[in-house]
């Protein structure tokens, strides 16, 4: 089961559709007392978290879903994956709280040692990323 801390929480992803009863799609946060699921943020099993620099990576919406990669370089997040992984972008966001709105990452790719790669400024607020076929 995937796992990442962000904000005093512990995110869990995974193939489940409940979290002590509650709905929690795919994803379910723990706040130190309780387990709460977040609603219906996710439309496919997670299959990978990380957290790094306040930015929160979870990868879904894939048949053959590639890894999203992320290393701080000092002023970013240089974000990559495979280039035989067509078709994908980077969406982002700056919350999980609800209505979630996902959206495309504006800058484009670049190839680099043979991955597809994104520098993302950071910022002083936690910032999600997914990749999306």
């Amino acid at each position: 089961m995937p796992l990442a801390a962000a904000g005093g929480m512990l995110y869990a992803g995974g193939n489940f559709t409940t979290a002590d009863g509650n709905a929690a799609n795919y994803i379910a946060r723990w706040n130190g007392s309780s387990l709460s699921g977040l609603g219906s943020r996710m439309n496919n099993q997670v299959n990978a978290l990380a957290m790094s620099c306040n930015i929160f990576i979870t990868r879904i919406d894939a048949i053959s879903p590639p890894t999203l990669s992320m290393i701080h370089n000092g002023t970013g997040a240089v974000l990559s994956w495979p280039t035989n992984s067509t078709g994908f972008v980077v969406q982002s966001t700056f919350s999980l709280t609800p209505p979630i709105i996902w959206l495309d990452n504006s800058n484009l790719p670049v190839i680099l040692n043979g991955k597809f790669t994104l520098t993302n400024t950071l910022s002083a607020a936690a910032q999600f990323f997914r990749l999306k076929q």
